[in-house]
């Protein structure tokens, strides 16, 4: 199942709280997404500001995930009309962030700061650059622990599921 964004400023918003505040901590945020266009895409956020997470597309197509005042940007395109899986995850102890496109390392980086208890969107951003159009399925944060292995991972073929330390488990049926 996934939830059908049509660009027309539809997003899906949960309230600020401490279970999403990722600074300071390991977390793993994660998404299965498909584009059909080109254009500035956000998939899933946690404010940008000091210490949030952005998993998102420029109008390259090139994944760009920020982590508190750092961008990673992928280095290859994400092909339109098809799933990817999109994971980023900080393991705090390293001061490290990883992003992953469809389970393959796009680059770290060794910010590790602040905090954000904005509220998390799926589909957009409160205020403007909204999915133009395509799916989001099995949106996740895991708070408190990176759940797949550094340097890569098989992304999982199934629904994705409550495991120890979930915080945000969505958009795994049209609704």
């Amino acid at each position: 199942g996934a939830v059908v964004f049509d660009g027309s400023g539809d997003y899906l918003s949960l309230a600020s709280s401490s279970d999403t505040t990722l600074g300071g901590v390991d977390f793993t945020m994660e998404c299965w997404v498909y584009f059909t266009g080109t254009g500035t895409d956000v998939f899933f956020e946690n404010d940008t500001g000091t210490g949030g997470c952005s998993i998102q597309i420029n109008g390259s197509n090139l994944l760009s995930v920020q982590v508190g005042a750092t961008n990673i940007t992928s280095t290859n395109a994400l092909s339109t009309n098809r799933w990817h899986h999109l994971c980023v995850q900080r393991d705090h102890s390293e001061s490290t962030t990883y992003a992953y496109v469809d389970g393959v390392q796009v680059n770290t980086t060794g910010t590790d700061s602040g905090s954000s208890t904005s509220a998390v969107t799926i589909g957009g951003r409160s205020g403007g650059s909204f999915l133009t159009t395509g799916n989001i399925s099995n949106a996740r944060i895991v708070k408190g622990s990176v759940v797949y292995a550094v340097g890569g991972f098989t992304p999982p073929t199934s629904p994705l599921t409550n495991i120890t330390n979930t915080k945000l488990l969505c958009c795994q049926g049209s609704n």
